[in-house]
């Protein structure tokens, strides 16, 4: 008779099973657990509810519909691992600036990071959990499939709470199999332009092209070109290298903490801490460095050098008169200038104009250079080993004398007991 009062209904997947009890003799929790075992329910019954019903089934007119009594345990399927980026990786379209306009050639080809960093983050893999039905047959958890996460290898650590950090400051770079490692030197084979936007590089940077007009190539150490700079901009916390010329028409400017050496100088703006060496010569161009060593001919523009300064030909017959200066002390850090030059060309360039390598040579002039210390009265000085043609203006230490007629092989300082400038031939 209990078999007839006592109806177990499962669901079709056997996740759920309910209690149907109908009016008839009295009975109890035996019984009860007889009819889930009749209908295969071995699993996940709720206690609290059979414990009920096994009391309300000593009254014969107990009825209920569709009692839940037994829910079987979902499958939980795995989660793989994650690793996401705190940092853009790879060519973007460009960067949007704070005033709301859009740089697209910072395009962000190099990634620069620091020591103690955050690259990314990352989430170990969480296993899944098997699942039953009420009937008791085990639903298997999906194995966890790992995201295409990138994979660190040689300049990163992870911490405890899964950040990954890079251990030194360089470029994030790619190798092959994809592993991310952080290296201190990039070589760029191509040229510096639209395709590869601006180069920003933590440790030293070669590039076998041209760092091309409007673009910039920095590292906080050496940077070596293969070609020339044609209008670009360089900066460089160590030295630079250009193997061809540098071409500043267009607004460019090649400025480093310690030397730069180049082929020659068109209308260029130069600055260093150390030596400039040009291998052949200098055309209308700002040239300003603790040393400076021109082989061939200057012509037009000024060359300001702190201590010494040995050019080939200054100045030509028929013109291209230039100023020759000594004891002109370098405003360091470079890199101050090269933000300034860089932010007056974003500002020209948004009021839809060129900076001209003329208002560059005069921005040069006035650049805030600091007073030369006294030694420098006595130490410093030009030598012409060439011809210094007429016309051209030689000053040391704030001494200004104009050139009035051609001088050959000879060295001017300051002449102390004179108070003016002494001109000597040179050996």
């Amino acid at each position: 008779m209990s078999a007839a009062r006592l109806i177990i209904d499962v669901s079709p997947d056997e996740m759920r099973a309910w209690l149907r009890v109908q009016p008839g003799p009295a009975c109890d929790g035996v019984a009860l657990r007889e009819a889930l075992d009749h209908a295969g329910v071995c699993f996940g019954v709720d206690d609290e509810v059979f414990a009920g019903a096994a009391s309300n089934l000593a009254d014969p007119s107990f009825a209920c519909e569709a009692l839940a009594i037994a829910s079987g345990r979902t499958m939980l399927r795995g989660v793989g691992s994650v690793c996401v980026l705190a940092v853009p990786l790879g060519l973007q379209a460009g960067h949007a600036l704070a005033d709301g306009s859009f740089d697209y050639r910072d395009r962000g080809l190099l990634t620069a990071v620091h020591r103690g960093q955050r690259v990314a983050s990352c989430t170990p893999a969480q296993p899944g959990r098997d699942g039953c039905t009420v009937t008791g047959r085990a639903i298997p958890s999906e194995a966890p499939v790992d995201a295409d996460a990138p994979q660190f290898g040689e300049g990163f650590e992870q911490d405890r709470r899964g950040n990954v950090l890079a251990l030194r400051d360089g470029v994030i770079r790619r190798q092959r199999g994809g592993r991310l490692t952080i290296g201190d030197h990039v070589v760029h084979e191509h040229d510096v332009d639209l395709h590869s936007g601006h180069l920003d590089m933590l440790g030293s940077l070669t590039i076998l092209g041209s760092v091309t007009s409007k673009f910039e190539a920095q590292a906080s150490e050496d940077v070596e070109i293969g070609k020339g700079v044609l209008g670009g901009s360089v900066y460089a916390g160590g030295s630079v290298r250009v193997r061809g010329g540098i071409v500043g028409t267009g607004g460019g400017v090649v400025l480093a903490e310690h030397d730069v050496e180049a082929e020659h100088a068109q209308a260029a703006t130069i600055g260093c801490g150390g030596t400039l060496h040009l291998r052949r010569g200098a055309l209308h161009s700002a040239l300003v460095a603790q040393r400076i060593v021109i082989e061939g001919a200057v012509r037009g523009g000024h060359v300001h050098a702190e201590r010494e300064l040995v050019v080939g030909d200054a100045g030509a017959r028929m013109g291209g008169e230039v100023e020759l200066a000594v004891g002109v002390a370098v405003a360091r850090p470079l890199r101050r200038r090269f933000e300034a030059e860089r932010h007056e060309r974003h500002a020209v360039e948004r009021l839809g104009g060129e900076v001209s390598h003329t208002r560059a040579r005069e921005r040069a002039r006035g650049h805030g250079e600091p007073e030369p210390p006294p030694e420098l009265l006595h130490a410093a000085h030009i030598d012409v080993r060439g011809t210094i043609h007429a016309g051209c203006v030689v000053v040391v230490c704030g001494h200004r004398t104009l050139i009035d007629a051609p001088h050959r092989r000879v060295r001017i300082s300051f002449d102390a007991e004179h108070l003016g400038l002494r001109f000597e031939p040179l050996p």
